[in-house]
């Protein structure tokens, strides 16, 4: 389960639709032991865990049945987030697969919406310096996601707020750790501009 919240906006009412929140391999993961059973791993994948797709990530150094089992995963149809195809792309991005993170990379850019939103959490998940500084590039982004529908309009949150709640998850001794995003205030994302703006050269090295 992944992080999305969707507002919708009438008159002047905005109502929480649903919130789905799951960091519990998003955000800054430490490499598993190089004796870590990559079989086994599979062995769930395979079994309907979908979701330990994403410890595969975690592993240093893969082998090489399982990075060719990552890429047959990847190139499946279902490319819903969430699904066993974007999660094995995730993970190769992770493990420096170029064109992976450059898709990623894409959706955060020039996405919908809803890739946008789904691209921080991707990129939470990935990590590492460049991705780091494509979410920082968002800390002084105004605005938010917005999607028009047939009647009203979903509203998701604020560029700086995601970008907040996903360096909050990437970075080593992060200035905050807000849980949610409805947790995290204006001085929050001032304080991590400024954190930005004096650590962000050992980023951009």
């Amino acid at each position: 389960m992944m992080l999305m919240i969707k507002y919708l906006k009438r008159a002047k009412t905005r109502v929480l639709l649903f919130l789905m929140l799951n960091f519990y391999l998003i955000g800054t993961v430490s490499y598993c032991d190089e004796t870590m059973d990559q079989k086994v791993i599979i062995a769930r994948v395979q079994g309907g865990d979908g979701s330990a797709i994403l410890e595969l990530g975690k592993i240093k150094k893969p082998s090489t049945e399982t990075l060719n089992y990552l890429k047959s995963l990847s190139k499946e149809d279902n490319k819903a987030f969430g699904s066993s195809a974007v999660y094995a792309r995730m993970v190769l991005a992770k493990l420096g697969d170029k064109e992976c993170f450059s898709e990623v990379q894409k959706e955060l850019l020039h996405g919908n919406p809803y890739e946008q939103t789904n691209a921080f959490e991707k990129l939470t998940y990935i990590n590492g310096k460049n991705a780091i500084v494509l979410v920082a590039k968002f800390l002084n982004q105004e605005g938010q996601p917005m999607e028009k529908g047939p009647k009203d309009k979903v509203f998701f949150p604020p560029y700086s707020k995601l970008a907040v709640f996903g360096l909050s998850k990437m970075v080593e001794d992060p200035i905050s750790k807000p849980n949610t995003i409805d947790d995290i205030t204006q001085e929050d994302v001032n304080k991590w501009r400024q954190w930005w703006n004096e650590n962000k050269t050992q980023y951009e090295q």
